[in-house]
């Protein structure tokens, strides 16, 4: 990266690649120096710099990169801290120059929508792995039950379990890339979202099942092991399913009742 020097003698000569800053981090990059401040980065990655009496106009500055620089350490990996380093060191040098009437902020334009968009994805990749994690666990737990009992029931059950939760892993996959997180979420806040979602997904797979079962919803499919689990698959991956399935359901008996209260009168 190009250093930044205006000429004459400057308090920041001594920073230098190699040499050390006075908390003993050794500089790897010097950005760029001025009369009155440098901003360097050190070679773990960290973003050094000093500003000799800084006007109160470039304060904001500051707090937008200490806010960007914890998201940054906070939640990218070590590869991607290095380039992150490198986008927020320039962006906060520009700053530290800005002239009066303009604000210093908007130097932080591409470090933010990285840091930003970077952080996203990583959060997003948590949540399908601790989900797909947690629809195996089901599954396995599924199939376990199924290979293990006689009951024709807990069978069919079983297979409604599967399939909802095959069916909820497929959606995860399909919609997590593009799921609104916060970066800033917990390892444990993404792996309880996806042990409802995947919850939901088995639980849809079950009642689905038992409608047909029933003979409430999709009764001609019934006795169709591999017809039961498709659908419930279906209904793993649809919200909507298995809610629409019973509001029709509910909607179809007090039709009935209706109309036999019609007749006794």
């Amino acid at each position: 990266m190009e250093t930044h020097e205006e000429p004459g003698a400057t308090p920041y000569d001594a920073y230098n690649p190699g040499s050390k800053d006075p908390f003993g981090r050794i500089i790897k990059t010097v950005v760029g120096r001025h009369r009155h401040m440098i901003v360097y980065v050190t070679d773990d990655h960290a973003i050094g710099w000093n500003y000799d009496r800084m006007p109160e106009r470039l304060r904001p500055a500051v707090g937008e990169f200490q806010s960007l620089n914890g998201l940054a350490h906070s939640c990218l990996s070590t590869r991607l801290q290095e380039t992150a380093a490198t986008l927020l060191a320039a962006a906060l040098y520009n700053a530290l120059l800005t002239p009066d009437g303009q604000n210093p902020r908007t130097s932080f334009a591409t470090a933010r929508a990285y840091i930003r968009r970077k952080s996203t994805e990583r959060a997003r990749l948590h949540y399908v792995l601790l989900s797909l994690a947690v629809a195996l666990g089901f599954g396995a737990a599924a199939s376990a039950v199924f290979l293990a009992t006689a009951s024709a029931s807990a069978r069919i059950l079983a297979i409604g379990v599967a399939g909802g939760v095959i069916g909820a892993a497929i959606s995860i996959v399909q919609r997590g890339w593009q799921l609104p997180v916060d970066p800033l979420d917990s390892v444990a806040h993404f792996a309880a979202r996806g042990f409802v979602r995947v919850f939901l997904g088995g639980l849809f797979g079950v009642v689905f099942v038992t409608l047909s079962k029933a003979n409430l919803a999709f009764g001609t499919i019934a006795d169709n092991v591999w017809a039961l689990f498709g659908l419930s698959v279906a209904a793993g991956v649809s919200e909507r399913l298995v809610p629409d399935l019973l509001e029709r359901s509910a909607g179809k008996e007090a039709q009935v009742e209706d109309a036999e209260q019609g007749a006794d009168a």
